[in-house]
């Protein structure tokens, strides 16, 4: 991998700065009307493929991580067992670092959520295997900068919304 600054410059990379790039309002009618169920269907019937693995979560992240109608979208995405289906397509597809790349960066998404409030994406994704999937992710592919990037924060993110969100001490 060429020497560059450790920093997604793709369609992964859906934080405040790039909001303004995005068509808000067209994401939020299309999660509105079901994309977020139709997209976990895909990735229910080809969780083992990995290109369709790997759009399904990058579209998800979209959905999950643009503007208001994020939350309602984790929240479907969650409510329609996402959690473990994304864990389940980062276990299949550990051989294919761009699926790797597009599941971890949608579990950062459910765990950066947390820290606006919406809890239930990361505590599904705590309870599905996602945290274990991304390590295995991690350890997979040390040393990708992206992976290594969107993982290592994605773990952190979940150590701190699991201590804050959490009654029982183990």
């Amino acid at each position: 991998y060429p020497a560059q600054p450790i920093e997604p410059q793709s369609v992964f990379n859906i934080d405040a700065a790039a909001h303004a790039s995005y068509p808000i309002d067209r994401i939020a009618t299309v999660v509105a009307a079901g994309g977020v169920e139709a997209v976990l269907g895909a990735l229910r019937a080809h969780a083992s493929t990995p290109q369709i693995a790997m759009l399904s979560c990058t579209t998800l992240v979209l959905f999950c991580g643009s503007g208001l109608s994020a939350p309602n979208a984790a929240r479907a995405f969650v409510a329609s067992g996402g959690a473990v289906e994304v864990a389940r397509a980062l276990r299949e597809n550990i051989e294919d670092a761009n699926m790797q790349l597009g599941g971890v960066t949608l579990v950062r998404y459910l765990f950066h959520l947390f820290a606006n409030g919406v809890e239930e994406p990361a505590l599904a994704a705590k309870d599905g295997g996602c945290i274990e999937a991304v390590l295995a992710s991690l350890m997979r592919y040390p040393d990708h900068p992206h992976i290594a990037k969107e993982g290592i924060d994605t773990i952190m993110r979940a150590c701190i919304s699991i201590h804050e969100g959490s009654s029982d001490t183990t």
